[in-house]
């Protein structure tokens, strides 16, 4: 990137400049005024400018090729998050640039070691998925006090810890969860005639940030009516953990309205299978439905919506994610520039349609791109450009019947 500096110099110079006066002097001859021209040397300052062109761009560290480092918060062990980093790595390696990575596994100790090694490599660039976005601040500041810039991926870290983020990039899971919410209140008014019922909720690795705003904005709904009782366990992102949830507690509180999950991709095959062998896995239109709510939007959860099994879910553009991430921090290698408030990527062959830069003073580092949020019904489950029908195998929103 080329940036352009004015520079100022100041050059002396001493001009002649005639100057008038009028002198009285008596003439010899008759008294008559004269008048005499006197020449005085005056400095004038002139101011010139000079445009100065500055190269922005970062240079690599070893003088040969930028390194690229990735901490994500577990093995990948789901295939969305293979997909995740499978584009990631792609777009880094399609720039020229090496990449490399780190498991957190899970455990934020780990996870400050993987940082811990990538400074000592003197890397380029650093991209986390947190395991505890609090916890990684101290990695943050590690890393910034060895210049060298950090991207957060799908997670924020909170501004209180004042750690030096340059860029995140995120879901807006507190939008994708309020939308659970209202559809539950809905469901539920439309069961009872009022906003009540009991419902369990499985709740996702709460030291990770977007766990705890996929509680946060579905509590933001939920909370205003006092009748709907919440019950929370976690599932830490585990299928088998929730499956053990959903048996263990429907069967000991078969009345249960409703389910919340807050990931139906990692969750909703062991809450169906639990459902179904306890005879409870009924379609909306049936007497006993469990109403399911959620977010991610998988090949199963399109299947169950358009059938009628599972009420709603939000589409989080899993299959893009990794794209959009790899938007700032290949701007800040090329140009050495973060991309600006409002700048942002728009694709309206997607389903998500765009993604925004926005200010969000609870982030630190203060700039976070927003992928669009899309809630999913029976009405939408069958678009061939949702996650779950484009990169998923069936069953999925595209299947033609329930088996």
């Amino acid at each position: 990137m080329e940036g352009r500096m004015n520079t100022a110099r100041s050059i002396r110079f001493v001009s002649l400049v005639l100057l008038l006066i009028a002198v009285p002097l008596l003439a010899s001859c008759g008294g008559q005024v004269q008048q005499v021209v006197v020449t005085q040397e005056v400095p004038v300052e002139v101011v010139v400018t000079k445009e100065v062109v500055v190269d922005l761009a970062p240079k690599p560290r070893n003088g040969t090729q930028f390194v690229v480092a990735m901490s994500m918060r577990n093995d990948p062990s789901q295939e969305t998050e293979k997909l995740y980093l499978d584009q990631i790595r792609k777009a880094f390696e399609g720039f020229g640039a090496k990449y490399i990575e780190c498991s957190g596994k899970s455990s934020a100790v780990t996870q400050a070691n993987c940082i811990d090694n990538f400074i000592a490599q003197d890397v380029d660039l650093i991209a986390i998925w947190p395991v505890d976005n609090i916890a990684i601040a101290s990695s943050i500041d590690k890393a910034d006090a060895a210049k060298i810039p950090v991207f957060t991926f799908i997670a924020t870290v909170p501004a209180d810890t004042k750690a030096k983020v340059t860029f995140s990039m995120n879901v807006d899971n507190a939008a994708a969860a309020r939308n659970a919410g209202n559809a539950l209140v809905k469901a539920l008014t439309e069961k009872y005639g009022s906003p009540r019922g009991t419902v369990l909720e499985i709740t996702g690795l709460m030291t990770e940030g977007n766990a705890k705003l996929r509680r946060q904005g579905f509590h933001e709904v939920v909370e205003k009516y006092p009748d709907i009782k919440i019950t929370e366990k976690p599932g830490d992102w585990d299928t088998s953990k929730a499956a053990t949830i959903t048996t263990d507690w429907f069967t000991a509180h078969p009345d249960t309205d409703a389910v919340y999950v807050h990931s139906d991709c990692n969750y909703l095959p062991g809450v169906e299978s639990s459902l179904k062998a306890l005879g409870m896995w009924k379609k909306m239109s049936e007497e006993g439905h469990v109403i399911g709510v959620g977010q991610d939007g998988c090949n199963l959860t399109l299947y169950d919506v358009k059938f009628g099994y599972w009420d709603m879910s939000s589409d989080f553009a899993i299959g893009d994610l990794g794209r959009v991430f790899t938007y700032a921090p290949l701007q800040y290698l090329k140009t050495g520039k973060i991309p600006a408030l409002g700048d942002g990527i728009v694709d309206t062959s997607t389903y998500w349609k765009f993604a925004v830069v926005a200010n969000d003073p609870d982030a630190a580092g203060g700039l976070v791109m927003y992928i669009n949020i899309v809630p999913v019904t029976a009405f939408e489950a069958n678009d061939p450009r949702l996650f779950g029908n484009q990169f998923q195998p069936e069953p999925n929103g595209l299947t033609v019947s329930y088996k």
